[in-house]
């Protein structure tokens, strides 16, 4: 059995932790439009990530939509802490995240799409 926990970030729904037996990992969709293109990858808030520490998540699961295929990348949450660093502003508030390229990931698995 598992449980599953809503996380939030600014009152929006970001994503969930799925507590699996002794396994903690957080999930989060993400559409092509929120690909990263300057460090060809994807980015957390690191208030988020600190938050997800003390949770004790240990991985990251990105679930992605993109034009031409679905994928799964999956990272060690530590991986992040050590990631690139960027502050976004364009929610109107200063929000310091951490980046992974793609090549950074652990595990990538695609699925091309069918019609």
């Amino acid at each position: 059995m598992y449980n599953k926990e809503q996380v939030y970030f600014h009152g929006k729904p970001i994503g969930y932790i799925l507590y699996f037996g002794n396994e903690v990992t957080y999930h989060t969709f993400r559409e092509y439009m929120t690909f990263f293109r300057m460090y060809r990858g994807f980015g957390i808030s690191e208030e988020v990530l600190d938050y997800l520490k003390k949770k004790g998540v240990q991985k990251v699961v990105i679930h992605y939509e993109g034009k031409r295929e679905n994928a799964l990348f999956i990272a060690p949450l530590e991986k992040f802490f050590s990631g690139k660093e960027y502050t976004d502003t364009s929610a109107g508030f200063k929000d310091k995240q951490r980046h992974l390229s793609v090549e950074e990931f652990e595990k990538v698995l695609t699925a091309k799409k069918t019609e």
